[in-house]
């Protein structure tokens, strides 16, 4: 299994506060990023993603066997879909052991 699907699944349990667990570049010149709180998410956990404008859009996040599913908060069904492949994990995450992943 992928180490982002691997990271994924376990440390998201647990309470990381407000620091991003994973993140991406977008085509807008910003970033796509995972946070490990549910925050008003009915299914998943919080994300964000911001252009180099300074917009930010919100939305929560699911992991699944191949890919990470985020459903926007934009008010419409609208939703995406990204491969494990290209995520940074923050070095900051770590296991339950106290090791970093």
């Amino acid at each position: 299994m992928k180490k982002l699907a691997w990271v994924l699944m376990f440390c998201c349990g647990a309470a990381y506060g407000q620091e991003w667990v994973a993140r991406i570049p977008n085509k807008s010149g910003g970033n796509v990023v995972l946070l490990g709180f549910k925050g008003s998410c009915q299914t998943g956990l919080r994300l964000y993603t911001n252009t180099s404008s300074g917009a930010v859009a919100w939305g929560c996040w699911i992991p699944t066997d191949n890919d990470i599913m985020v459903f926007w908060d934009d008010g419409d069904t609208r939703f995406s879909v990204y491969p494990y492949t290209g995520w940074e994990i923050n070095p900051n995450t770590k296991k339950k052991d106290g090791k970093s992943f």
